[in-house]
């Protein structure tokens, strides 16, 4: 997942072929893919956070940091 792709691939445990492709909107490079505890998948690409519940494909929502992003990181 990430590395500068414009999509996640998400893998069941032992298996080689993604269950899900997730498309970055508007093709951005993913920079730092987090998911917390109840599954919410966070995307970091360049200055936006897209936001995905669990096992969804559709963006629950998304917002603009104040600069490009690097990482993320999710407290309790």
């Amino acid at each position: 997942m990430g590395g500068g792709t414009r999509a996640i691939d998400v893998y069941a445990p032992d298996t080689t072929k993604p269950k899900r492709v997730i498309r970055i909107l508007e093709g951005h490079p993913v920079t730092a893919p987090t998911v917390a505890a109840d599954g919410t998948l966070y995307v970091g690409s360049e200055v936006v956070v897209y936001v995905y519940g669990p096992g969804k494909l559709k963006l629950e929502t998304m917002f603009y940091s104040g600069g490009l992003i690097g990482g993320l990181a999710l407290s309790p």
